[in-house]
């Protein structure tokens, strides 16, 4: 599947994305955090390092914890350099869900 951010949204702005930038959504996941179930997306941005900055970014070491990152799919740690540099990054769901103007499926055909 695939998804576009529109950065002029009022919670994507300034969140580093490119506007209307094509995504693929890996998977949807949930971490505790705090004891508050969270739920997330991974999404890869094939042109590469994503850029974001906003809440669940690489950098954000107060979510980020042995514990959350244990739950990411794939066995992906969206802090390390190297998942970054090949397009792979977390949104919450809530920010995800919001701002997704065009969601589609990609079908193969048998």
């Amino acid at each position: 599947m695939t998804t576009l951010a529109f950065t002029h949204s009022k919670t994507l702005a300034g969140c580093g994305l490119n506007n209307l930038a094509p995504y693929v959504i890996v998977q949807a996941f949930t971490v505790t955090f705090n004891s508050v179930e969270e739920k997330l997306v991974l999404l890869r941005d094939p042109a590469g390092s994503p850029g974001y900055t906003g809440d669940w970014s690489r950098t954000d070491t107060t979510r980020w914890t042995a514990d959350t990152l244990k739950d990411v799919p794939h066995l992906l740690d969206p802090t390390n350099t190297a998942t970054y540099e090949k397009g792979y990054f977390v949104v919450p769901l809530s920010k995800f869900a919001y701002n997704s103007d065009v969601t589609q499926v990609c079908l193969a055909y048998v």
